[in-house]
């Protein structure tokens, strides 16, 4: 948990009209935004504070009011889940014209890959067809097409290797459900 003067110092970084303060009548924090307070409404703040089925937050509005913020958060612990909450208080308040932004953004970022990939594959099918009717044999000429079609050089071709894989159980031994001869993969 940061401490509240490091968390003021990144919720102003967040936002510079953020301020940070205990509320004695919550007995939690407090997150309020500077803005103007109209004399009305902190008339109406000091109505519903005095009477007598105010609630805590009722109380806690009047003080921000007095001090000419409105309330935004009251989280019980500083962290940063806050900042999330923050955000989402920013967009009911202001819309989701940010996220539709974002979410179009990756929409285009995803059809352009998309457009990429559907492009290399037609490529990739082009030589493959083109391998399939002059009906090459050879391994050479093969990889040189599939190089230029790809535009990347194809690993050499390796040997296989002379010892194949071994099936085996915790102790190093193949299970007794295979016979011997099915104990190398590959054979």
């Amino acid at each position: 948990m940061p401490s509240p003067d490091n968390f003021e110092a990144s919720l102003r970084a967040y936002d510079p009209q953020l301020r940070l303060r205990w509320g004695p009548a919550l007995q939690r924090w407090v997150i309020e935004r500077k803005q103007r307070v109209s004399e009305t409404a902190l008339e109406v703040y000091q109505s519903f504070a005095s009477r007598p089925d105010a609630t805590p937050m009722d109380a806690e509005k009047l003080i921000s009011a007095k001090r000419g913020c409105h309330p935004v958060l009251s989280p019980l612990i500083l962290g940063d889940y806050v900042f999330k909450e923050l955000w989402v208080a920013d967009l009911q308040v202001h819309g989701t014209a940010v996220v539709d932004r974002d979410m179009k953004r990756g929409e285009d970022n995803k059809t352009r890959g998309r457009g990429a990939g559907v492009a290399a594959s037609r490529v990739a099918a082009d030589a493959l067809e083109y391998l399939n009717r002059r009906d090459v044999t050879d391994d050479k000429i093969r990889r040189e097409v599939l190089d230029s079609a790809f535009e990347v050089k194809a690993a050499p071709e390796r040997k296989p290797k002379p010892n194949a894989s071994k099936v085996v159980n915790r102790l190093g031994k193949p299970p007794k459900w295979m016979g011997r001869d099915a104990a190398q993969v590959g054979v």
